[in-house]
């Protein structure tokens, strides 16, 4: 895999951070964000020795419409150069429909919705041409059909609105050797938890390890992946929610 670039949108924590350890013993060339220099420079160190042949680092904020865009500028020069791209990055808010606010609302459908539509928008039709690619987003955990939430009605709704820009850019690209899936991982364990919620979800059984996810995007960045499209993969360990 040492000819393949890959773009991975939240690489310094969590599944990200795993999936890019795995790519770099590829000898993969990473193209990792984050929003946090420092962690962004001890992340790709991390990666140069683990074996990356080429990393570059894309620092960028991401709370509204104008970060997207200037992300977007920020992955042009390399655009090209990238036939793979994961997501790992979908703030959550817990509110009841009636106390959230629009502000607040529009915040969690772009960075759900809107960020990966234009990240796909952007590169999916360049590795079409090229005859090669892989997408993989984060979906919502159960978030594989339809459903009421009483504490993220927003966030479920874009989770549910980003499955179907899933199917619909598999289809759009299934001819020309780019696939485009969606995990929807269980209870990961990552730093965005508190110490006690992360105590509260291992002793439910309900906690994940961050490299139980990244297997499964390991595999869905390979050649060996290539019909699995359109696919909504539930990877929350059969648990129920």
């Amino acid at each position: 895999m040492n000819d393949h670039g890959c773009l991975i949108i939240g690489a310094t924590g969590g599944i990200g951070r795993s999936l890019a350890a795995r790519l770099a013993a590829r000898g993969c060339r990473l193209y990792i964000h984050g929003r946090d220099s420092k962690r962004l420079e001890t992340a790709a160190s991390e990666l140069r020795r683990a074996g990356a042949s080429q990393v570059y680092t894309l620092e960028q904020e991401l709370s509204g419409r104008d970060d997207i865009h200037e992300l977007i500028s920020k992955i042009k020069p390399h655009r090209e150069m990238i036939d793979g791209l994961v997501i790992s990055y979908g703030p959550i808010r817990e509110s009841s429909l009636s106390r959230e606010n629009l502000e607040d609302s529009s915040f969690i459908l772009d960075m759900n919705v809107l960020l990966p539509l234009g990240l796909i928008q952007f590169l999916g039709p360049v590795m079409a041409s090229n005859g090669f690619g892989r997408i993989v987003v984060m979906g919502g955990t159960a978030s594989d059909h339809n459903r009421a939430y009483r504490k993220i009605p927003v966030y479920g709704a874009a989770k549910y609105a980003l499955n179907s820009i899933v199917r619909s850019a598999s289809a759009e690209f299934a001819a020309s050797g780019v696939t485009v899936n969606a995990v929807l991982p269980g209870y990961v364990k990552t730093e965005y938890y508190s110490k006690k919620s992360l105590d509260t979800l291992k002793k439910s059984g309900k906690l994940l390890e961050p490299e139980k996810i990244s297997d499964i995007i390991e595999y869905l960045m390979s050649f060996r992946s290539s019909a699995v499209n359109g696919s909504i993969i539930n990877a929350g360990a059969g648990l129920e929610w």
